[in-house]
């Protein structure tokens, strides 16, 4: 053991590989069942999504950015116009009292990090032996790190609490145009951008702010934003500027909130700059077929993974001669790739051409 990293060894008997291998075996089908499952119920959210999306691009009225026409009322409708704060948002902690829509507070703190990797080796008759490593680092880290949870606390010891969290805050009320836009809304505007702070809160004197405007808290006396110590934190600021945006959204009075669709999406639309209605569309169905995508990716892995689990006894059984057991996970590995394939393919086309017809 160096000062910085601890290496373990482990043994698994090739009786106890066995018993979790069938234990996989037994789940196999239930794993393969449920990504089957999984798949319909996705393609049925993004069918509704879908649409739900083309009727409003068909349905949206375009208003006006002058006055609030009180027939409207419970329309879906589009507005493009300045966003502007009715009230500044403020960070009390660090004296700020900003006119923007959103203002996040990110605060890392220079930490102890447990990162580990594994290297395992078959042996004749089945048993394995896995040699873990755990290396551990200083680092910067938005994440408190519970370093009583490390496999080596000696040396490796963390604050119990950061002082200070990460949070974001949002205007309490923000003005676009004639309406006042509703809190889902707002947000959904995640474009924030640096914003440099140029003075030391009262309270914490001892901090020192960098050039780029990040404030630099001192754990202890001789640390520095060069030379950090543990237990030290920085904290920076990003705010949503005011700034002219385009949003679609249910007519409520005065406020623009999210339209409820009749078959049970919810539509809620925004970007910055001045965008016609259809290009929002346009986007959120971008954004539907992507992530169907990603989700389609993911389960069919599922299944596939299932499957192997089927064959991961016979697995474990050549593996009393490691060379077999090497090239019968390969085998299998592949087989449960492509068998996975077909099934999650065919689950993905039956579910697609059933809820786009009914659709």
């Amino acid at each position: 053991m160096s000062d910085d990293s601890f290496t373990e060894v482990t043994s698994s008997s090739w009786l106890e590989r066995m018993g979790g291998a069938v234990v996989g075996g037994i789940l196999s089908p239930v794993l393969v069942l449920l990504g089957v499952v999984l798949v319909f119920i996705i393609e049925w959210d993004a069918a509704d999504n879908r649409r739900a999306l083309a009727d409003g691009v068909r349905d949206v009225i375009s208003v006006g950015s002058v006055r609030v026409n009180p027939e409207n009322e419970g329309q879906l409708v589009y507005l493009s116009a300045m966003a502007t704060p009715v009230s500044s948002v403020r960070d009390s902690v660090f004296e700020l009292d900003l006119k923007v829509l959103r203002l996040k507070r990110s605060v890392e703190m220079f930490q102890w990090v447990e990162h580990s990797e594994s290297e395992t080796t078959k042996k004749i008759g089945g048993e394995i032996e896995t040699a873990t490593t755990y290396t551990y680092k200083k680092e910067w880290s938005e994440e408190s790190e519970n370093s009583n949870l490390f496999k080596v606390t000696q040396g490796h010891v963390n604050p119990k609490v950061m002082q200070y969290k990460s949070e974001v805050r949002t205007s309490q009320a923000v003005h676009v145009g004639p309406f006042l836009l509703g809190a889902g809304l707002v947000k959904q505007m995640k474009d924030f951008t640096p914003y440099r702070v140029n003075f030391i809160p009262s309270a914490l004197k001892s901090a020192v702010i960098s050039g780029d405007g990040v404030i630099y808290i001192k754990s202890c006396a001789g640390s520095s934003p060069e030379s950090p110590m543990i237990g030290d934190l920085r904290v920076s600021f990003s705010v949503v500027k005011p700034g002219v945006i385009s949003v679609v959204g249910r007519q409520h009075g005065a406020v623009l909130v999210p339209y409820k669709c009749e078959n049970g999406p919810e539509i809620a639309l925004i970007g910055r700059g001045q965008i016609p209605a259809g290009l929002l569309f346009e986007k959120a169905q971008a954004d539907n077929r992507h992530g169907l995508w990603i989700m389609r990716g993911l389960l069919v892995l599922m299944i596939a993974v299932g499957i192997f689990l089927g064959f991961k006894p016979v697995c474990v059984f050549l593996d009393i001669i490691p060379c077999l057991g090497d090239l019968g996970e390969v085998a299998f590995g592949f087989i449960a790739i492509v068998i996975g394939g077909v099934i999650g393919s065919v689950a993905v086309a039956i579910s697609w051409l059933y809820f786009y017809i009914k659709i």
